[in-house]
């Protein structure tokens, strides 16, 4: 007989004698702990009896009842360990739990998260994932932005934005960016406004000055006048230093101040003799010729000042400085103009005999520069080819002439 044989079969023997005897040591009142008051010094056999029911190992006698023991407990502790081992290489990560707003899970802190990585991101409103937070957001960069209207990623909020700096601005109308509204703007001070009609910064727009300071910024106009920046105006003509404004353009002339006589051509009340005083003796007035508007305009005295020949036909109008409506002692426009009323005052010849040498504009030698309109060539008084007007009152003629209805000229 083979010794595995043997052993085998003194196991079973064994086995059997084990439980013929804690039958009878368990019917048997006497028997009050089977460790001790059964098995005397076989307290192992008894351990073993319990322990060999889940180990593998038996044994006889009291040696073989510790030996039992130890093998039993052997085998309990295998059969724990092993079902642990198992029971965590089944376990799901992160429990299996993650779903909703959180539907991965991160195995490095067996989390749930939104997400490990951009692919994770399924909104196309929050394309990214921030690896910091494990979130979807709008943007890590501005290559996350799509929208036109906020191509700029403010990487602190990680939102798309109009814009991060001045370079997002492609707008020539908003060239600049406002970092802390982070949007385009036209300005973000008064310098960057260029044009005259616009040169405030007003909350990220030029917008029109209310003020002369609001124009510092435009060169050559630091008058502002009605919303528009301009280098005067007939209020502060006094930057035009001793020279008229011309309300038309609001302008700096060339013309000194107070030194235009009646019926000259002008541009401003100021250029005027005595235009530029407080209560001025003439102004700059709007005259026709025959109906027709003339371009500029002609110092004429105030009717308040009291006319005098050849000037006694009044007219009324407001001046081109914008002084209220008034009279002005003036001529008769229907059928003469300025510049024939200064050749008659001027005594001025007409050699050639023709009227159009005559009320004609002249240059700094006195010679006729266009043809003249509103003059007459005739004799007048004792000189002949000599230039007059038509008149129908002596008033309109020099106080040395007369005007009567059979000769309706001055002579």
């Amino acid at each position: 007989m083979t010794i595995r044989k043997l052993t085998v079969r003194l196991g079973i023997g064994l086995s059997l004698a084990s439980t013929a005897f804690f039958s009878a040591c368990a019917s048997d009142p006497s028997c009050q702990d089977l460790g001790t008051s059964c098995g005397g010094s076989s307290s192992g056999g008894g351990n073993q009896g319990g322990s060999a029911g889940n180990g593998s190992t038996s044994g006889s006698g009291g040696k073989g009842g510790s030996s039992s023991s130890e093998g039993g407990n052997a085998g309990s502790s295998g059969a724990s360990a092993g079902a642990s081992e198992a029971g965590s290489a089944g376990a799901a990560p992160c429990d299996g739990q993650c779903s909703g707003d959180t539907p991965i899970c991160d195995i490095a802190s067996n989390a749930c998260v939104e997400c490990l990585g951009k692919t994770d991101c399924k909104d196309s409103s929050t394309p990214a994932c921030n690896s910091a937070t494990n979130s979807c957001v709008q943007c890590l960069d501005k290559t996350d932005c799509k929208d036109a209207a906020k191509p700029a990623c403010d990487v602190a909020t990680s939102t798309c934005v109009e814009c991060a700096d001045t370079p997002d601005c492609k707008d020539s109308a908003k060239p600049l960016c406002d970092k802390t509204a982070e949007q385009c703007v036209a300005c973000l001070q008064q310098s960057d406004c260029k044009v005259a009609t616009a040169s405030k910064c007003n909350a990220g727009a030029c917008a029109p000055c209310t003020v002369d300071a609001e124009c510092s910024n435009i060169a050559g106009k630091g008058v502002c006048n009605a919303g528009t920046c301009v280098q005067c105006n007939i209020a502060k003509e006094s930057v035009c230093a001793g020279k008229s404004c011309n309300p038309a353009t609001n302008q700096c002339t060339t013309i000194p101040v107070g030194t235009v006589d009646y019926c000259q051509p002008c541009l401003a009340d100021s250029e005027c003799i005595g235009g530029n005083q407080s209560d001025p003796d003439a102004r700059c007035v709007p005259v026709k010729f025959m109906g027709v508007p003339r371009v500029g305009g002609f110092c004429l005295k105030r009717v308040a000042k009291t006319c005098s020949p050849p000037f006694g036909v009044p007219t009324s109008v407001v001046s081109l400085s914008g002084a209220p409506f008034e009279a002005y002692c003036g001529i008769d426009q229907s059928s003469t103009r300025c510049e024939a009323v200064l050749d008659l005052v001027a005594s001025k010849a007409c050699p050639d005999g023709m009227d159009t040498s005559c009320g004609c504009a002249r240059n700094n030698t006195g010679t006729c520069i266009d043809s003249g309109q509103g003059g007459l060539c005739k004799t007048v008084g004792a000189f002949a080819n000599t230039c007059t007007i038509p008149c129908a009152a002596a008033n309109q003629c020099l106080t040395t002439l007369t005007c009567t209805s059979a000769v309706p000229y001055c002579h």
